[in-house]
């Protein structure tokens, strides 16, 4: 597969999905659930974010993102770095 990238949502998102996909390079991108098994505790009970503001944790190609809308949204995406996205 050339250029492709997946989208989903938090029912199918998982960061050990994501790890496999990027082995096989298709990227992928999608909201998931604070309760899925490896997802970083440091993301879950962190600080509390102002409306619009962000924190994210990346490892191994795999970044989380949380974002605050009007309440926490978590993506996670082996496609988009925010480090990079900063620079």
């Amino acid at each position: 597969m050339k250029n492709r990238q997946l989208f989903f949502d938090g029912y199918f998102t998982s960061l050990q999905l994501l790890y496999k996909l990027r082995r096989k390079k298709v990227s992928a991108t999608g909201t998931i659930r604070s309760d899925r098994k490896y997802f970083p505790t440091k993301l879950k009970k962190g600080e509390e974010l102002e409306s619009g503001d962000y924190r994210y944790l990346t490892s191994n190609g795999v970044s989380v993102i949380k974002w605050m809308d009007k309440k926490e949204v978590f993506i996670a995406s082996n496609y988009f770095d925010p480090a990079v996205e900063n620079e």
